[in-house]
């Protein structure tokens, strides 16, 4: 998974959450993009481990449609999970493709502000991404003709 949203992502969340900030990650049908891990949480765990928990990230995703149809609620937006040290936000954008952005247990989140800081930034950056012609595609499209 080579997605450059990802950074922007990745930078939006820096700045805000600053060292609180434990990982960013997001998954598609390819697998885990794991574009930044602190190293003190890196050396807690290994490829398997990111292996269990793009698996994990999946499932939760095709479970999606599910989970919304369980509440008379609107688009299930986030999945949040807070452990001692750790909360784990995860957004899955389909049945197949998400993020995991992981926080110290002590960030300062608003569930509903956060979940919309990171919808922002997520589409901010799928719009810019998807405006910027990705490295061959020119050549290919003058190729076609």
């Amino acid at each position: 998974m080579v997605d450059p949203s990802m950074d922007a992502l990745h930078s939006h969340v820096a700045e805000h959450f600053g060292d609180a900030l434990r990982s960013v990650a997001g998954y598609d049908e390819e697998g885990l993009d794991v574009r930044y891990m602190r190293d003190d949480v890196a050396s807690l765990y290994d490829e398997a481990d990111h292996g269990r928990v793009f698996r994990n990230l999946r499932l939760e995703a095709m479970d999606h449609p599910t989970q919304e149809s369980l509440f008379a609620h609107d688009d299930l937006q986030s999945t949040y999970r807070v452990y001692d040290g750790a909360i784990e936000v995860h957004i899955a954008v389909s049945e197949t493709t998400g993020v995991l952005v992981s926080l110290d247990d002590d960030a300062d989140v608003d569930l509903r502000v956060t979940t919309d800081r990171l919808l922002e930034a997520l589409e901010r950056s799928s719009a810019a991404s998807d405006a910027d012609p990705r490295p061959g595609d020119e050549a290919s499209s003058t190729d076609a003709e």
